[in-house]
């Protein structure tokens, strides 16, 4: 089950990892920018962190619903691809309308995580996955969400990510009303 999870998530990154950028685009952090594009850069590299960080608690709450040991942990990957997914969806839909192309894929450093967490079962899946993707990057996330709300230009962008920041304080709710995995 590990191996072929890890084989299919490895071979999309590679897919994701060859497409290219449209013609007379810019990139910028992995993201391409029409050249009509009228968005600031950091608002781009922005929503390009937001973007791979989604797609990384999707593939994370997936292989947590399919082999963690305890069942909230299970419910709680779950929740974390459908409620992720739908986060992705309205990012690459605002991506679209400020004529923006994301990268959605995991950074490194995620998928480094996501090849060591395929490699772990038992309570010791179920702890390293709520001590990383649970409780570090939902820490991460919410702090990504606040300087978003503080510093991005964009107004849509801006609502988007108020919005975002109030799904994270409830993912991490939902983290300290589980019991702690032993």
């Amino acid at each position: 089950m590990n191996q072929k999870y890890l084989s299919h998530a490895l071979s999309f990154l590679i897919l994701l990892a060859a497409a290219p950028a449209p013609a007379g685009a810019q990139t910028l952090g992995g993201a391409s920018i029409a050249a009509d594009a009228t968005i600031a850069r950091a608002d781009v590299r922005w929503m390009q962190k937001v973007a791979s960080a989604g797609a990384a608690e999707v593939e994370f709450g997936k292989l947590a619903a399919a082999q963690a040991r305890r069942g909230d942990v299970r419910t709680f990957g779950s929740a974390m691809v459908e409620q992720h997914a739908r986060a992705n969806d309205e990012l690459n839909e605002l991506a679209t309308q400020k004529r923006v192309v994301l990268l959605n894929r995991m950074d490194s450093a995620h998928t480094r995580l996501l090849v060591r967490l395929t490699t772990l079962s038992g309570d010791e899946f179920d702890r390293e996955y709520m001590r990383t993707a649970g409780i570090r990057d939902h820490t991460d996330a919410g702090r990504l969400f606040a300087d978003g709300v503080d510093k991005l230009k964009d107004p849509d962008l801006k609502i988007y990510a108020a919005k975002m920041s109030g799904a994270v304080r409830q993912h991490m709710q939902m983290i300290r009303e589980m019991p702690p995995v032993q």
